[in-house]
């Protein structure tokens, strides 16, 4: 491994979909008051398309693929939800539970939003509701996630008077009781000492 400063030749290595085919030249930039120099590199697409990357682009992991790739590369298209709560729960999924866990998600949901989203929606998800792990799971898969209705939301209720929310959740959630009896049982009153 070349040392910083020193000449990295990356002829023929991948990075994503581009291989590096020649060096083009370098781009001048500021760092801590010098001018460096960035090697730029002629890369080539899996589809064809060349461009010129920065060095320290390609070996960071910025540089996936050519903007055309998301369709001709993968097959699929670019989704649009990742506005959608659904999307922001699936990325807390593979990102928090893989990354920092070190739980291990089913193969095809890891590739592909759209298989998840499908699976989500077969099971009854509506915008809004929880995606959920159980406790003890090895791997992020249908048997080991569920899909977890948001009471309020779907019913547009209001808790009842003297209930909680977090009262409500722990019933549901915790103790695994059913929403009619989370919702007609009424609280414990604490007496005060």
């Amino acid at each position: 491994m070349a040392r910083k400063g020193e000449f990295q030749d990356l002829t023929g290595k991948r990075f994503g979909r581009w291989t590096a085919v020649a060096r083009q030249g370098e781009y001048k930039r500021f760092y801590k008051g010098e001018v460096c120099a960035v090697p730029i590199w002629l890369c080539r697409c899996d589809c064809g398309t060349e461009k010129d990357i920065r060095a320290d682009t390609l070996r960071s992991g910025r540089a996936k693929g050519c903007s055309g790739c998301a369709v001709s590369c993968s097959g699929q298209k670019k989704h649009h939800d990742s506005y959608m709560s659904l999307y922001r729960r699936y990325a807390s999924l593979k990102n928090g539970y893989r990354r920092m866990r070190g739980i291990p998600m089913l193969e095809s949901w890891y590739i592909s939003y759209h298989v998840f989203k499908e699976w989500a929606i077969s099971q009854g998800y509506k915008d809004g509701d929880k995606i959920m792990v159980k406790k003890g799971a090895a791997c992020l898969s249908p048997d080991t996630v569920m899909v977890v209705p948001n009471i309020y939301t779907r019913a547009r209720i209001e808790p009842p008077i003297g209930l909680s929310k977090v009262t409500i959740h722990k019933r549901i959630h915790k103790l695994g009781w059913s929403v009619e009896k989370a919702l007609s049982t009424p609280s414990r009153v604490r007496k005060k000492k």
